[in-house]
């Protein structure tokens, strides 16, 4: 855990002061109320300021910075235990600086950024700089947002909460999604494993079965009613039987019957199959979001 730092940033707009602030005993309530100002756009974080609110364990995981103005955060960088580390602004550039400088000087070997375009390509450049080698965007990823659901494709089977007696199902296909999904920021194993006991203790893992499982789905709740549907993921063997669109279908509906007023999924923006699916669903795309690796990182 890194010690508490602070230094003051330039005058932001109408000479207010922006000061970044790195806090191992941040008030993750106060970054909570940030958070929630957007929460679709948000989701990511907010589930990583839920995790650390869980246990001692956690939270020590938990690195968080933020830029403040008139002490109220108006930008926020988040990084457990998985490689990228997510960010979140009101939207100025000179905030994305404020804290690409601030990260730097505590975690410059971070291989990894996420958030929206704008915010990354700001954050990214000044970090260019203040290495002084370049870097390289990831995979462009699109958010997607759906209130109702629009139709449920007619597959034979149905879904059901995955059981805790299938984690060795469930933890080789998370392995699987990842190598597909995301290979150069697949978590270690323990982190993998953990983060499946977790979900599955959280009942937030289902399965499509038909006589057997095989389409898997994750979905959470972690503020202001906003379900975040992940990972998604159908093995090779059992693709193009419309198993992915029927499961995210009957999950979002789920979500939305238990009170949450809209759930959102990412999607890989060079998938059109993954597109078309949740399209087909009722999801609407909302924003872009990108990641940048920093060579070195």
């Amino acid at each position: 855990m890194v010690s508490s730092s602070r230094c003051r940033g330039r005058p932001g707009p109408g000479n207010q002061l922006e000061v970044p602030v790195l806090d191992p005993d941040a008030d993750l309530r106060a970054v909570r109320r940030f958070l929630r100002r957007e929460p679709i756009l948000n989701t990511v974080p907010l589930g990583l300021v839920s995790a650390a609110t869980t246990t001692a364990e956690e939270r020590a995981k938990l690195f968080v910075a933020t830029v403040e103005r008139d002490g109220e955060i108006v930008a926020a960088a988040l990084r457990s235990d998985f490689p990228k580390m997510t960010l979140a602004a009101a939207g100025t550039g000179a905030q994305l600086v404020s804290l690409a400088g601030m990260v730097y000087s505590h975690l410059p070997d971070l291989p990894c950024v996420i958030g929206r375009d704008l915010q990354v390509a700001a954050f990214a450049e000044e970090w260019e700089r203040l290495r002084g080698v370049p870097g390289r965007p990831g995979t462009p990823q699109r958010l997607h947002q759906l209130d109702h659901v629009r139709a449920k494709p007619e597959v034979q089977g149905e879904m059901r909460p995955a059981h805790a007696e299938e984690f060795d199902l469930v933890l080789d296909w998370f392995r699987r999604f990842e190598a597909e999904a995301a290979p150069a920021a697949a978590r270690s194993e323990r982190t993998r494993q953990d983060a499946v006991r977790r979900n599955l203790g959280a009942g937030s893992i289902f399965l499509w079965m038909d006589s057997v499982p095989v389409s898997l789905a994750g979905a959470r709740e972690f503020g202001e009613g906003v379900a975040r549907i992940g990972p998604v993921f159908t093995p090779t063997t059992y693709r193009r039987k419309g198993y992915a669109g029927a499961l995210t279908a009957s999950l979002s509906q789920r979500m939305l019957d238990r009170g949450c007023s809209a759930c959102c999924l990412f999607t890989d923006v060079a998938n059109p199959t993954s597109n078309h699916i949740y399209r087909e669903v009722g999801y609407q795309a909302t924003a872009d979001f990108n990641e940048f690796w920093f060579e070195g990182g």
